[in-house]
């Protein structure tokens, strides 16, 4: 049924890098994270990220006049647990 949806193998590569970043080890992860990266290895999509954001659950960093979200990774670790 998914074969006929035209996105479907956009939809298998995203499931495959989402499953790549998060078998990631902690240590590999840089510094400071864009949007993308925390919500694959948080395995959440961006809009329930930015939405954490805005109500003060997740740090976050906006950069430039565009308010580009960028995060610290200890900022994630704590988030975590870790």
């Amino acid at each position: 049924m998914l074969k006929n949806f035209p996105f479907y193998s956009m939809k298998v590569v995203t499931m495959a890098s989402a499953t790549a970043a998060t078998s990631m080890r902690v240590e590999d992860l840089p510094d400071i994270l864009n949007s993308k990266e925390v919500a694959q290895v948080l395995r959440i999509c961006t809009k329930t990220l930015y939405e954490a954001v805005q109500r003060g659950e997740i740090e976050a960093m906006k950069i430039g006049k565009r308010g580009v979200l960028r995060f610290r990774r200890e900022a994630i670790l704590k988030l975590l647990g870790g």
